[in-house]
C-alpha cells in the first residue's frame, strides 16, 4: 500500500513539470507528455521490483503480481485525471493516451516476465485490453501482436 502511494506521489510530482493545460498544448504534445510520464513511472516501478528481488526473492515478487497490476492501473487513473483536468470532452484523446500507456506497460512486463506470474499476465492484459475502447484495426492488431496471445478477444 505504501509503495503504491510513494510511486503515485513521485509520478504526481514529476507531472508538474509537464504542460497538460489545453490552452498551451496541442493533442500531439499532450500525447508526448503522457508517454514521457508513462515511461518514467514504469522505470520507477521496475527499479522498485528489482530492489525487492535483491531483498526478498523472485518467488516473493511473483506472489505480488496482482499488486503490480493494480499499481499500474492506479497510475493510469492518476495520469488520466491529471491530463484531462482542463478538457474532459476529448474521449478520443483519452483513449489514445490509454493506448500509449497500455502498450508501454505490455513492453515492460514482457521484458521482465520473470517478475510476474504467467497466468496473471494473460488474464490482466486481456482485461486491460477490453477496457480500451474505440481502437482502430491497426491498434487492435498491434496490441494482439505485442501481447502475443492468440486467444485475446476484444
Amino acid at each position: 500500500y505504501y509503495i503504491r502511494h510513494s510511486l503515485l506521489n513521485a509520478l504526481s510530482l514529476r507531472s508538474h513539470s509537464y504542460y497538460f493545460d489545453r490552452l498551451y498544448t496541442t493533442n500531439k504534445t499532450l500525447l508526448k507528455n503522457f508517454y514521457a510520464l508513462s515511461c518514467y513511472y514504469l522505470k520507477r516501478l521496475h527499479s522498485i521490483c528489482i530492489r525487492f528481488i535483491q531483498i526478498y526473492s523472485y518467488k516473493y515478487i511473483r506472489s505480488k503480481s496482482l499488486f503490480l497490476f493494480r499499481t499500474i492501473r492506479s497510475a493510469l487513473r492518476m495520469l488520466i485525471k491529471k491530463a484531462f483536468i482542463f478538457n474532459k470532452r476529448s474521449i478520443k484523446l483519452i483513449n489514445q493516451c490509454k493506448y500509449v500507456f497500455f502498450i508501454s506497460c505490455i513492453r515492460l512486463v514482457k521484458q521482465h516476465r520473470h517478475l510476474f506470474q504467467n497466468d496473471i499476465i494473460a488474464k490482466r492484459f486481456s482485461h486491460m485490453a477490453r477496457k480500451l475502447k474505440y481502437l482502430n484495426k491497426t491498434q487492435k492488431y498491434e496490441i494482439k501482436k505485442t501481447i502475443g496471445f492468440k486467444q485475446l478477444k476484444m
